[in-house]
């Protein structure tokens, strides 16, 4: 059985790449100190994707103690939990369409960014990286903090934007 939990930290004392979980409503009120580290269910080829304190997560209990019954000390973060606080669904807005999406400066000459059409469309935006692939076959990787972009919109107009140096070098003959 999945259960909501919520991340309360994520550097294992260890460093074993695990966050600590409180399982929503029942561990309520325990001290953050007695939460257990859950790992990570991880895709093939063991991608990454780290949460933050405060995400919200599914967590299942795999693993059964020495008596057989289920091993509450040991979760397992099998994916993230879909949540709308206020309305507004705790996902990307260029996925959602609710909220403010990041808007780059306009580029003169630059070639339309791929269209965006809410909840068509692989959206993740973490650690300042927005990374969006359109149902209509756009794409566009993004440093929004710094406003770098690179892309390819649906008509397969490719752009490279960066607000400082843009360094392209290809090795060989020309």
């Amino acid at each position: 059985m999945k259960r909501r939990a919520q991340i309360v930290g994520t550097v294992h004392p260890a460093g074993l790449m695990r966050a600590q979980v409180r399982v929503l409503p029942d561990w309520n009120g325990v001290p953050d100190d007695d939460l257990p580290w859950a790992e990570y269910l991880l895709p093939i080829g063991n991608a990454f994707v780290p949460t933050v304190k405060g995400d919200l997560v599914w967590v299942e209990f795999p693993y059964l103690d020495v008596n057989g019954r289920i091993d509450t000390r040991r979760p397992m973060i099998v994916g993230a939990a879909q949540d709308a606080p206020g309305g507004i669904p705790n996902v990307a807005p260029e996925a959602s369409g609710k909220g403010n999406g990041w808007t780059p400066p306009e580029v003169d000459g630059a070639p339309p960014r791929p269209q965006i059409s809410a909840t068509k469309d692989f959206v993740i935006h973490r650690n300042n990286i927005l990374e969006v692939r359109t149902a209509g076959g756009g794409y566009e990787i993004a440093n929004t903090a710094a406003g770098s972009r690179i892309g390819m919109n649906e008509s397969g107009q490719i752009y490279i934007i960066g607000p400082a140096d843009v360094i392209v070098n290809a090795g060989g003959e020309c």
